[in-house]
This record gives C-alpha cells, structure tokens and sequence, in this order.
C-alpha cells in the first residue's frame, strides 16, 4: 500500500475519474474543499456555542486558551471545515 497527499483543485472529476457513482460525487465534493476563516471580535459566548456546533458536524473552532473560562469578552478564532459543514452551521444562524 502506498498513501499520497494530493491538492485537488477541481473535486468533482478527480471523483469521476476515480469511478465514484453520481451521489457519491455529489457528497463526496462538498466535504473535500476546506474553509479557514479568521473571526474577530466574536464574544467568547458565542464563541463556546459555535465550537460545539461545529464539532458536532465534523468542523473545527480554533479558540484561545481562555475562552473557556470566558477570560477576556471578545477573543479571535480560527474555523476550518467544509463546505457541507460550513452549509449545516448556517442553517442554524438566525436570520434576524
């Protein structure tokens, strides 16, 4: 067995040239491309909330250290997942 880290630009044909039927295709391209954003200024509340959300469907919440003792009010974080993550965690925003 030999494993390779790969860059994919375009997902959906490297799925296809794989042999991947379509609705694994469909899936399967929405959970390949990672998403970094960088929140400022989000209070350290929230902050906890949107960590468990996020990972409850698989996603990442970068956080600093004091976060969760609530040590500063607003604090700065990192978020990494998908698009499919990325697309179940806006479901939940209010829209208000």
């Amino acid at each position: 067995m030999q494993t390779y880290k790969i860059s994919i630009s375009d997902t959906k044909k490297f799925y296809e040239n794989l042999g991947c039927d379509s609705a694994g295709i469909s899936i399967l391209s929405k959970k390949s491309n990672l998403h970094t954003l960088y929140i400022k200024n989000m209070h350290v509340g929230a902050a906890n909330i949107l960590k468990q959300d996020a990972l409850s469907i698989g996603a990442d919440l970068a956080v600093p250290s004091g976060v969760i003792i609530a040590k500063d009010k607003i604090a700065r974080h990192i978020k990494r997942s998908n698009k499919r993550s990325n697309q179940s965690l806006c479901i939940e925003l209010p829209t208000s």
